[in-house]
C-alpha cells in the first residue's frame, strides 16, 4: 500500500517532464525574406491607449511609422480614436513628421482610447510611433461658472432665510 502512494506522485512527475519536453521548436530566422516566407502573410503591428482618467476628451500628437532603427518609414499608419458613441479613424500616408503627422481628437463625452496601427508592407517593418501625445480635459464653459455661481448664490440666499 505504501508502494502504491509512492508510484502516483512519481508518475505525475514524469508525466509533467514529458509533457515540457514536447513544447513546439522556436527557428530564429537571421534573413528578413527567409521569415517573410515562412509567416507568409504580413499583418497589423497595434497600440493601444485604454483606461484614461475620467474627463479626457481630446487626444493629439504625432503619429508616424518606424523602422527598427527608429528612424521614420514610408507607410501608412490608422489612428482611431474611441468614445461611448463610437470610433472615428484618420490613416496617415507617408506617415512620417515631416509629412504633417500631427492629428487630434476632441470628443463630447469622455474619450475611452486611442488605437495607432500600421499595415506590415510586403518588405522591412513598420511600426507605429507616437511622439508628444497630449491628453487633456474638458474646459468649462462661462456659461457652467454662471450657472454654479447662481446656484451657490441660491443655497446661500435659501439658508439666510432660514436663520431670519
Amino acid at each position: 500500500m505504501k508502494i502504491r502512494t509512492l508510484l502516483t506522485p512519481l508518475a505525475a512527475a514524469a508525466l509533467l517532464v514529458t509533457a515540457g519536453a514536447s513544447n513546439a521548436a522556436i527557428t530564429v530566422y537571421t534573413s528578413q525574406a527567409a521569415f517573410n516566407a515562412a509567416v507568409g502573410v504580413t499583418g497589423t503591428d497595434t497600440m493601444s491607449f485604454f483606461g484614461f482618467s475620467a474627463g479626457v476628451v481630446a487626444a493629439g500628437g504625432q503619429f508616424f511609422g518606424s523602422n527598427i532603427s527608429g528612424l521614420f518609414a514610408a507607410g501608412s499608419v490608422t489612428v482611431t480614436a474611441t468614445d461611448a458613441g463610437g470610433s472615428v479613424s484618420q490613416t496617415i500616408s507617408p506617415a512620417g513628421i515631416a509629412s504633417g503627422s500631427f492629428l487630434g481628437f476632441v470628443s463630447d463625452g469622455p474619450l475611452l482610447g486611442l488605437t495607432v496601427s500600421a499595415v506590415q508592407p510586403g518588405t522591412g517593418f513598420l511600426w507605429p510611433s507616437v511622439d508628444n501625445l497630449v491628453l487633456a480635459s474638458a474646459v468649462p464653459e462661462p456659461e457652467a461658472y454662471a450657472m454654479m455661481l447662481a446656484g451657490l448664490g441660491l443655497v446661500g440666499w435659501m439658508a439666510r432665510r432660514r436663520r431670519g
